[in-house]
């Protein structure tokens, strides 16, 4: 890496990231050389110890900037057709650049707009569902995964170099059953993808005992085989290197502090109180302690995906093994990640052996997969209703932690899951409740700014968010395509 990517790794990286050279760390890793890095390193060590050198101007010299936009709508245009225009933008091509850390891709798709200059994993079945009309989009996504899968074995957490140490949360199974609506055999193409893919997450489960072993994503608990967010590394984000280095020096005990931080980012949920021992202070993150609720439903859906196709491919023993997965994996989650008197699913802490107590939107995930029994579904609807619905929508957890992951901020992703999982169980009134207030959150937001944004203020939505490690960012894809599938369905 230190010779092909000098905008990732090295004194020069290091310079511009600790002098804070440019306001986002993600701005640098997303430049690319001019020439030969090595001829650029040279160059650099030569002139970084003369009394006027300039790093910035150095930077501009030698790299081409990444790309940024921030495209507001045309005079009087309305929401949808600025939701169009935009998707012009957000569409791209990743074809092979010499020294870039963009992963080159073999079709367009979508990115999230913003610092987000290329695809995320998580986002793209959200992005996916505003363009049902328009399978292909759809389908090239697909391929794209496929292809990542192929050539790493897993879906990176997107397509850059620095992002091949970890995923996002698996929701392939997800992109599949959705193109499978339109285009069955396309779908059932991509089976032996979608195995591999569960090959990742479950690597190493051979190796557990049931007495509660671990290896990298796969554990055991009360002999169950379940799992949890990682990272292969245990070093500062290279689009986050600052910040990591910052507050890991604050640290009395640092261990595997870079590694909790990095499966956060694997969750999608970075940060949040879900993954931190003491709710408002990230110095105490605890990632990989945590069996998160949300990724076992989703890879319950995996299983159960594998097992339907493998029996419209006449697969009978693998649809039959898999089967025996996901009935297993059920179980564990209306049981283990139940608390009983709080009447809420919760992350459960590996270590702890007991539940975590943070009130999130991650707990909806057994009603949005139609896993929780109908006496749960109705603890869990309540709850939403009394702790989590707000005059903006819903609040992603019910702690202030002055993370972006928590109270107030509301998020696309989990608007829609909760919108979903409480149709799914007959709660109409209270899903199209909370429908109506996040559309006019992002309405009145729109008409004020002619932007859509990343993330919203539920409870006062006319202020800005907890905005986390950096600005909230325009575009932006899944807040556009759960706006899109919410108002065309009403």
């Amino acid at each position: 890496m230190k010779n092909n990517y000098i905008q990732l790794t090295g004194p020069l990286f290091e310079q511009i990231e600790i002098e804070k050279i440019f306001p986002d760390s993600k701005y640098f890793v997303d430049c690319t050389p001019k020439a030969d890095p090595l001829q650029i390193e040279e160059e650099y060590k030569k002139r970084c110890v003369e009394p006027d050198f300039n790093l910035k101007a150095f930077v501009k010299e030698h790299f081409e900037p990444p790309i940024t936009f921030e495209k507001k709508r045309k005079m009087n245009a309305s929401i949808q057709m600025y939701i169009e225009t935009l998707w012009k933008d957000l569409l791209c091509e990743f074809p092979r650049i010499d020294h870039s850390s963009i992963i080159p891709l073999p079709k367009p798709h979508l990115i999230p707009g913003g610092r987000f200059r290329e695809i995320y994993y998580w986002d793209s079945y959200f992005v996916a569902l505003g363009h049902i009309k328009n399978p292909q989009i759809i389908k090239d996504m697909v391929t794209n995964f496929s292809y990542l899968i192929k050539t790493y074995g897993f879906v990176p957490n997107g397509n850059r170099i620095y992002y091949l140490s970890r995923s996002q949360p698996p929701v392939f199974s997800l992109l599949l059953q959705l193109i499978k609506t339109v285009d069955e055999k396309f779908a059932l193409s991509h089976f032996e993808s979608l195995e591999k893919e569960y090959q990742f997450w479950m690597d190493g489960e051979n190796t557990l005992t049931k007495t509660g072993n671990i290896h990298k994503r796969a554990i055991h608990i009360d002999n169950h085989l379940l799992n949890r967010y990682f990272d292969s590394e245990d070093s500062p984000r290279p689009e986050s290197y600052r910040e990591d280095v910052d507050l890991y020096s604050k640290l009395n005990s640092p261990k595997n502090f870079y590694r909790n931080l990095r499966a956060s980012c694997e969750s999608g949920w970075d940060f949040s109180s879900r993954f931190l021992e003491n709710p408002t202070d990230l110095a105490t993150i605890e990632t990989t302690d945590i069996a998160a609720i949300d990724l076992n439903c989703l890879l319950y859906h995996c299983e159960k995906t594998l097992s339907d196709f493998a029996k419209k491919l006449s697969l009978k023993k693998k649809s039959t093994y898999y089967e025996s997965k996901y009935i297993n994996r059920k179980k564990a989650i209306v049981s283990l990640f139940w608390d009983k008197k709080k009447q809420f699913f919760f992350d459960y802490h590996i270590k702890k052996n007991s539940l975590k107590n943070v009130y999130s939107l991650a707990g909806v995930f057994p009603l949005f997969m139609q896993i929780a029994t109908k006496d749960q579904a109705d603890f869990i609807a309540k709850k939403i209703e009394t702790d989590f619905l707000q005059r903006g929508g819903l609040v992603t957890t019910t702690t202030i932690s002055h993370q972006q992951w928590d109270s107030p901020n509301g998020w696309a992703p989990l608007i829609w899951i909760t919108y979903q999982g409480l149709l799914h169980y007959g709660y109409t009134h209270l899903a199209e409740d909370i429908k109506s207030r996040w559309i006019k959150t992002i309405e009145a937001k729109f008409a004020k700014t002619g932007l859509l944004f990343e993330k919203y203020n539920v409870i006062s939505p006319n202020q800005s968010p907890q905005k986390g490690e950096y600005l909230n960012q325009t575009g932006f894809g899944w807040t556009n395509s759960v706006y899109t599938a919410m108002t065309e369905k009403e």
